[in-house]
């Protein structure tokens, strides 16, 4: 297994089409998916008012991005705090890049949330082909 530097896990983020966001909600753990954008090391992401989203605003949580090919897999999780972007230059700059909660509502996007990352770690492993097998690692 080998760490991934922290511009590589950035890199890796920005690809990743989808994420997976992990926190605790009314007692529970909840895990969603989210599409996201990184730009210049801020992980944003668009929601509605009152889901359990916005509703983990100021609370700490886990996202997890990974991906693999026939040669490695890899693996990137960011530890931080949700946060609601407020800056005009965060909010126009997901607009511009077209930034729309997934799935879509009926209601529009008005909440832009930041996760803030406060631990960043990534790593990458090879993996051993086992033909006939559907997955294998």
């Amino acid at each position: 297994m080998e760490h991934l530097a922290e511009d590589d896990c950035w890199k890796r983020l920005a690809g990743a089409p989808v994420c997976r966001l992990a926190f605790a909600l009314d007692g529970r753990t909840e895990i969603i998916p989210v599409n996201h954008v990184v730009l210049q090391h801020r992980l944003l992401f668009r929601t509605v008012p009152d889901t359990g989203i916005d509703r983990a605003v100021g609370e700490s949580v886990a996202l997890e991005v990974d991906g693999w090919t026939d040669r490695e897999a890899w693996s990137v999780v960011v530890r931080g705090q949700v946060e609601r972007v407020a800056d005009a230059d965060g909010i126009r700059r997901a607009e511009e890049v077209g930034l729309e909660p997934w799935p879509s509502r009926d209601q529009p996007p008005t909440v832009l949330v930041e996760v803030v990352a406060m631990e960043l770690r990534g790593r990458r492993f090879p993996r051993r082909p086992q033909p006939g097998t559907l997955w294998y690692w």
